[in-house]
């Protein structure tokens, strides 16, 4: 017990009491009546930290309950943007691939067709009948697509 609490005890009892008395006598009075009330004094203790702590707890579990409940949906947000990454990356390289596979394809219809230099026209096409060069399939592979 603190000693002002000691003091303010001894001094609600003198103004029951209605008289002054000695501070030997307010003394033994105030561990006698201390000593009478340790139980519920005890009690009273125990049931206000139970109080404080049962407040504060439950401020932190919401607190944690909250936090927990962000973690949970940050961690949802996350795996989906982890499987649209992948999904993405895999889409990227199938579309490398295929233009891999059409840049391909050009050169080796470019290949097909060679500049006969002899003459002037291309070797594949003038199996058909004197083409000059470039023939108008190079000249549809090299003009860009808006200017058709």
């Amino acid at each position: 017990m603190t000693d002002d609490l000691r003091q303010r005890i001894a001094d609600a009892m003198v103004q029951f009491f209605g008289e002054p008395c000695s501070d030997t006598f307010k003394s033994g009075l105030v561990d006698a009546a201390v000593s009478a009330l340790k139980p519920e004094l005890d009690e009273l203790l125990h049931y206000r930290n139970a109080i404080t702590w049962e407040t504060s707890c439950l401020s932190c579990s919401r607190i944690l309950d909250n936090a927990r409940a962000r973690e949970e949906e940050l961690e949802r947000t996350v795996n989906y943007l982890k499987r649209n990454i992948r999904r993405s990356r895999d889409q990227v390289d199938s579309y490398d691939q295929e233009l891999t596979g059409a840049n391909s394809a050009l050169d080796r219809v470019r290949a097909l067709h060679q500049h006969n230099r002899d003459a002037d026209y291309c070797d594949l096409c003038s199996n058909h009948g004197d083409v000059a060069w470039p023939c108008a399939t190079l000249r549809a592979l090299e003009t860009p697509k808006e200017s058709r």
